[in-house]
């Protein structure tokens, strides 16, 4: 029973596994291109026959995707997908990824975070979940993402994974095809290159939104047709330009020079350069339907030959053009050798594929997005040529030695040029399902999660549609609100903008009112006075009027002298700031007995009476006294009994000075005077009285005043500036001053000054620390500053120490650490010789003593030169002293006799644990 529960299990495991490999699903698929739009499908998918195929419901557009017998995780070839329906032709491409794994138990799958991710990067999926065996959510790399249900295992039908005949390649490319014309090709050759030519017109679909195909030839030189890619936009014309390649006896088609081979279909030499390069420029230079912004470009250059003739330059590198604007090719020569079809000239590769180089690189400066096709027929073509002319793009490269085979390389060759382009033309631009037949309206589209707005379809998008949101206002009006769907990750939120009001201005201010919305004004420079009375001063001696020009903002308050005179002139009339008009009655003489005195209101003048007429009021103006200093008293008809009378007048105070107000009182003795009242000066404003004018004048007190007159006002206590008022003499509140740094003048040109501006005394310069920072510490070194040294940061010169000898038997040297040191000579001895001494006359030197017997002579030795004993002799006790003791005897065996004895006798040598003198130093 157990054997059979564990087969059993087996069995649906093994059932299940086989089942997922083989699964039919309806899906809802989305796209980035789709925004929040969908399209419903179904998928039938076989892990085993190497395919799926997505069939959508609405458009009844396919896709199906076929892949070689590793499901394209190994290579990409043979390899295809092919899009089709019944109201569009079907189109294929080459399918350069691996079919996504949409089973769970995959070696080509992991997990990780809950889900599954390619193992291998050729595969077509970013990431997979699944619900058991069955795939739930597949997202692929081309952005699309597939929402499987109902899934259920199935039973493949041949026609699922069977692809359409006739499929072509349909899409947006400029193709130009660049055909070798040279000598090489012969006429038989000449018919396989025609029918490839015509066998891959024939594979594509031509219009305005689909290919446009032109033809270029070359041989040493170029020429278009037989046609040009502004014919090529459709069949017809693709078709009889293929059909009226000719060879020799056509003359427009087949340009022939010199001597050519009768079995030549063309003449001259293989110039691949001057095809590129004429064909870059078919390509950018096309007019009318040729030349397409958004169409692929694409050359494709066939040759048959190796590349032996180089584009023609000018010495600045220029094309040369032929009459008709054409490049061309010339012979090409290393070392005095003419480079030809022959590979085995090594020394002509490199300067060929520079040039081949050269034109790709040239047709890439002129169609930027070209994509370049190397073909190789024959048994001359070189494969590095053809990885040049590709530009370096191997997948690029097709090649055969085998003329029959050129017309099979077309099929591959379509593939790879459909490739290029794999955008739908009619979808350009598509919010909605790009279909096969172009651009359609999504499903269905999904339901916004954002509050602010909702999604509904519009042509064919699903588009975003703004949704009125209540909840967003509040209580002030001076803001508006709306709903901001960019708010809270994508969710929306309400967002409040200040309304905009009319700007400030100096004398206008406006604000908001929040309770209604509105704009309220302020004005900032209200007028000085509405009425009159906004003009009282407070002073009731004045008259106070509020003068309007006629501009509201220009009114001013003027305050003239309150006049108090009345019609009756037997008052004076004064005026008192505090309480105002005051009359004051003017003084009359008292009645007697004889005499009465009025005042008549009308003159002013106080008339008599004569009481007792038969006596005369007066005989002399004295008898008319009133005792009024305010009143002139006269006796008029003194001493007539019958006219005599006195008069008296107003007592005249008036003067010329109108800026006082004269008057006259009798208390004060007579006539006074006081200022006449005008408004009082305020901070900016002054108040003057203008006798002259008999008026108040107003003075600005507080007047704009020039930044500056003259260069004193611009000092900036700076002693490194120059300091200058600029003088404008239109307006001289335009004038400005202008600071100019004169830190650079103070350079004395001595690099052994430190110069520098002091703001506060001006240019100073202090010597460098040159001592110290010149120091090498080597005293055999005289150390300096150079002042004319350019580098300023160390200026310094050393000259070398001359140490100078006493004479024959001394030698001097400079130590760095010491300096000059005057050394002894030391002259040779031998165990049978003794040095007496040396000689300090010149030519002397050392000499021996010629008492003793000596390996070499007297003589000799006297005529060696000092310097020359000297340098060996030191050169012996040099070595003797760093090898020892044992090792100077060996150097005494090597150098002689006489030159070891005289090391092993030197009192520097000492045995060991004793000490040694060196006469040699000296200090």
């Amino acid at each position: 029973r157990k054997r059979r529960t564990m087969a059993l299990l087996l069995l649906f495991a093994f059932v299940a596994c086989t089942l997922a490999q083989e699964l039919q699903c309806d899906f809802r698929m989305r796209s980035t291109s789709m925004t929040s739009g969908y399209v419903n499908g179904k998928i039938v998918y076989s892990w085993s026959n190497k395919f799926f195929l997505n069939t959508y419901t609405t458009s009844g557009s396919k896709e199906l995707y076929q892949f070689n017998s590793n499901n394209g995780y190994t290579n990409f070839q043979t390899q295809f997908e092919y899009s089709f329906s019944n109201t569009c032709p079907c189109a294929i491409s080459a399918l350069s990824a691996a079919q996504p794994v949409l089973y769970p138990s995959s070696t080509y799958l992991t997990s990780s975070g809950g889900k599954f991710v390619p193992t291998n990067s050729a595969s077509m999926l970013t990431s997979v979940t699944f619900d058991g065996n069955f795939p739930v959510q597949a997202v692929f790399k081309n952005g699309k993402t597939f929402d499987y249900s109902n899934c259920k295992a199935y039973t493949l039908v041949e026609a699922d994974k069977t692809a359409p005949t006739s499929c072509s390649c349909g899409k947006p490319i400029d193709i130009v095809l660049v055909l070798d014309r040279s000598s090489s090709i012969d006429k038989n050759e000449f018919v396989l290159e025609k029918q490839f030519v015509q066998n891959l017109a024939k594979a594509f679909n031509y219009g305005p939104l689909a290919v446009n195909l032109g033809i270029t030839n070359f041989h040493s030189l170029t020429w278009d047709g037989p046609v040009t890619l502004t014919q090529g936009n459709n069949a017809e014309s693709v078709s009889a330009g293929a059909s009226a390649l000719q060879c020799q006896n056509d003359g427009t088609q087949c340009i022939l020079y010199g001597s050519v081979s009768s079995k030549a279909c063309c003449g001259m030499g293989t110039s691949v350069s001057a095809g590129i390069v004429n064909g870059a420029e078919m390509l950018a230079t096309a007019n009318g339907n040729g030349v397409r912004a958004s169409a692929a470009k694409v050359l494709i250059v066939l040759t048959d030959g190796y590349h032996n003739r180089v584009l023609n330059k000018d010495s600045k590198g220029n094309l040369v053009r032929t009459s008709s604007g054409k490049v061309q090719g010339l012979t090409y020569s290393v070392g005095g050798k003419t480079c030809n079809e022959d590979k085995s000239q090594t020394a002509c590769a490199a300067g060929l594929l520079a040039d081949l180089k050269w034109a790709v690189d040239y047709a890439v400066s002129k169609v930027p997005s070209v994509v370049v096709f190397g073909i190789g027929v024959g048994t001359t073509w070189d494969a590095g040529q053809l990885l040049t002319i590709a530009n370096g793009n191997k997948d690029n490269v097709f090649g055969t030695t085998d003329w029959d085979q050129l017309p099979s390389i077309v099929d591959d060759l379509v593939l790879q040029t459909c490739q290029q382009s794999p955008e739908n033309a009619g979808c350009r631009g598509c919010c909605g399902f790009c279909s096969c037949s172009g651009c359609i309206q999504p499903d269905g589209c999904d339901a916004s999660t954002n509050i602010c707005d909702t999604v509904q379809v519009a042509g064919t998008c699903c588009s975003s549609v703004p949704k009125t949101v209540t909840g967003c206002d509040e209580a002030d009006k001076c803001k508006t609100y709306a709903c901001d769907k960019t708010l809270n990750d994508g969710k929306g939120g309400c967002t409040s903008t200040v309304k905009p009001i009319t700007p400030n201005t100096t004398c206008a201010g406006y604000t908001c009112d929040p309770l209604t919305g509105k704009a309220v004004y302020t004005d900032l420079c209200p007028p000085k006075c509405f009425v009159d009375s906004d003009c009282d001063d407070g002073n009731f001696c004045t008259t106070d009027k509020c003068v309007i020009p006629g501009d509201a903002h220009s009114a001013y308050c003027q305050n003239s002298p309150r006049d108090c005179t009345e019609a009756d002139k037997c008052f004076t009339y004064t005026c008192k700031p505090d309480s105002g008009c005051e009359a004051t009655a003017k003084p009359v003489t008292p009645n007697t007995e004889c005499a009465s005195y009025k005042c008549n209101p009308n003159t002013g003048l106080v008339e008599y009476t004569d009481l007792c007429p038969a006596i005369a009021v007066c005989n002399v103006t004295a008898d008319c006294d009133d005792k009024n200093p305010c009143t002139v008293d006269v006796c008029v008809n003194p001493r007539d009994p019958e006219n005599a009378r006195c008069e008296y007048s107003d007592n005249d105070c008036s003067r010329d000075d109108w800026c006082y107000l004269y008057s006259c009182v009798p208390s004060l003795g007579g006539c006074v005077s006081e200022p006449r009242p005008f408004a009082k000066n305020t901070t900016c404003a002054g108040y003057v009285c203008s006798s002259t004018n008999k008026n108040i004048t107003y003075i600005d007190l507080c007047p704009p005043q020039p930044p500056c007159i003259n260069d004193t006002g611009c000092n900036d206590l700076n002693a490194c500036t120059i300091d200058t008022c600029i003088i404008n003499t239109t307006n001289p509140l335009n004038n400005y001053c202008n600071w100019t740094d004169i830190s650079d003048t103070c350079d004395d040109g001595d690099a052994c000054t430190i110069d520098y501006c002091n703001v506060t005394t001006g240019c100073e310069v202090k010597p460098l620390e040159w001592e110290r920072i010149c120091n090498d510490n080597d005293a055999c070194t005289i150390d300096s500053c150079d002042p004319l040294s350019q580098n300023a940061t160390f200026p310094c010169a050393y000259e070398d120490v001359v140490c100078n000898d006493t004479d024959i038997c001394h030698h001097s040297i400079c130590s760095p650490q010491e300096g000059c040191l005057i050394l002894d000579i030391v002259c040779p001895t031998s165990d049978n010789c003794t040095v007496s001494g040396c000689n300090s006359t010149p030519g002397e030197g050392c000499y021996i003593n010629k008492a003793g017997v000596c390996g070499v002579p007297v003589p000799i030795i006297a005529g060696i030169a000092a310097g020359v004993i000297a340098g060996i002799v030191v050169a012996a006790v040099a070595g003797a002293f760093i090898v020892g003791g044992g090792s100077a005897y060996a150097f005494t065996q090597g150098a002689g006799a006489g030159l070891g004895a005289t090391v092993s006798n030197s009192p520097i040598y000492a045995e060991a644990g004793e000490k040694g003198y060196n006469p040699l130093h000296r200090v």
